[in-house]
């Protein structure tokens, strides 16, 4: 029997030109109010979209119902509720970074101040113990002969003389000056010692205030000994 097939060097002729392009159906021209024509692909993802926001309120009003309205949360710390039950962050909201270097920085000038009333009180001091010491004059006269320097010396006396009937002015005692400089030098290290109290309590780490702060002392923690390796 002879076979019947198609040879090696006859193949199937493939299609040419561009291909077909598959258009989808458009919304008819007396539904235009109603905008695009939705799809499947529309519907699916707007259905789902749908569900998500179903699922996401009823979870809502699920912790709603069984909220404790005793129960702690941290949230409490950073807001508080008013009378029509509406809730609203607290006005300190900078971070412990930014308020740890405003701090710093208040400290550092508080610093120079202190250094400045110490310098200041120092001065008035030495210069109220030298009021009552008798200057030596330094000045050196310079004559041609004896009877030249005998005459610079008689204008010499006459001016001391003319110096000494004149009235003085009445000078602030320099102790009070010097007690006011070290009063602001003393509220300054009072204040520095609250900041520096202040900056301990920021330290991060398990501390407790074992003396609280006073008028005269700031508070005072202890940390939690750390086994460092």
């Amino acid at each position: 029997f002879a076979l019947c097939g198609f040879s090696n060097a006859q193949t199937m002729v493939k299609p040419t030109g561009a291909p077909r392009t598959h258009k989808e159906r458009s919304q008819p021209a007396h539904r235009e109010k109603f905008g695009f024509l939705e799809k499947k692909k529309d519907y699916v993802r707007r259905a789902r979209n749908y569900h998500n926001k179903q699922t996401f309120l009823s979870q809502l009003q699920r912790k709603a119902a069984l909220k404790n309205p005793d129960e702690f949360a941290f949230g409490m710390l950073s807001s508080f509720t008013r009378e029509d039950g509406e809730t609203r962050k607290l006005r300190n909201h900078l971070k412990r970074g930014h308020d740890q270097a405003t701090k710093q920085k208040q400290l550092s000038y508080l610093e120079m101040i202190r250094a400045i009333e110490h310098k200041r009180a120092v001065r008035s001091h030495q210069e109220n113990h030298r009021i009552g010491e008798k200057q030596r004059s330094t000045h050196t006269i310079f004559a041609d002969s004896a009877e030249d320097m005998a005459s610079l010396k008689e204008r010499a006396e006459e001016a001391a003389a003319e110096n000494k009937q004149r009235p003085r002015r009445i000078k602030t005692s320099a102790d009070e000056i010097a007690s006011e400089h070290r009063q602001t030098q003393q509220h300054a290290e009072h204040l520095m010692g609250g900041l520096r109290s202040q900056l301990i309590a920021m330290e991060k780490g398990t501390k407790v205030k074992i003396q609280e702060a006073t008028s005269k002392q700031p508070a005072v923690y202890k940390f939690r000994k750390i086994r460092k390796r």
